[in-house]
């Protein structure tokens, strides 16, 4: 028997949301902590920032919309934590070429495996923004709409918990850079 219309609709959203989380969970691993070693290079270090403080916007923002069924004001609190990612993400594409200057810029690899993770998000957010009823865009109405399937809340939480899990793996993976004073044996005092 196939699945309802808007069953088939949250079936490919969340496809694509896994596919977006295999996709950035190997940019993460392989490039940005095995080949790269982001988080130890001085130059680096804005842009490892930047991917931290994006891991906790699609906590909250994945949160909104695959866990809960937001509507109204929590929606729209989706949308502008959406649109923050985007901020971030072009400010990551401005600050790579001189934070990764020194470890021979961006692979074509690296890009390519970029281009595919926001293709997907892209996907999994716009079919879960048309799902939705005209009037859960609504700023006066209600917060949450009727639940989500059990499979869109488990995909969801999976992926809000293990982003947020990600973002604190890698502040503390950052490595403290020794300051010049430091290196040449000098203590700095607080006084």
């Amino acid at each position: 028997m196939p699945l309802p219309e808007i069953e088939s609709i949250y079936l490919s959203a969340v496809i694509s949301l896994v596919l977006f989380a295999v996709i950035g969970v190997f940019d993460g691993v392989y490039y940005h902590l095995y080949r790269y070693n982001l988080q130890s290079h001085p130059e680096a270090r804005l842009e490892h920032w930047i991917h931290t403080l994006r891991a906790f916007v699609f906590s909250a923002f994945s949160f909104l919309v695959f866990v809960v069924n937001a509507a109204g004001v929590l929606l729209w609190s989706a949308v502008v934590l959406i649109v923050i990612d985007l901020v971030l993400e072009a400010i990551d594409i401005l600050v790579e070429k001189e934070a990764r200057a020194k470890l021979g810029g961006i692979s074509s690899g690296e890009a390519l495996v970029h281009i595919m993770a926001t293709a997907c998000k892209s996907v999994a957010l716009a079919l879960m923004a048309v799902a939705k009823p005209i009037t859960a865009w609504k700023i006066g109405g209600p917060l949450l709409l009727d639940p989500y399937p059990t499979f869109v809340i488990l995909s969801g939480t999976v992926f809000s918990v293990s982003t947020a899990v990600g973002g604190i793996a890698q502040i503390a993976l950052m490595k403290p850079i020794k300051s010049k004073a430091r290196a040449l044996g000098f203590a700095v005092s607080g006084r």
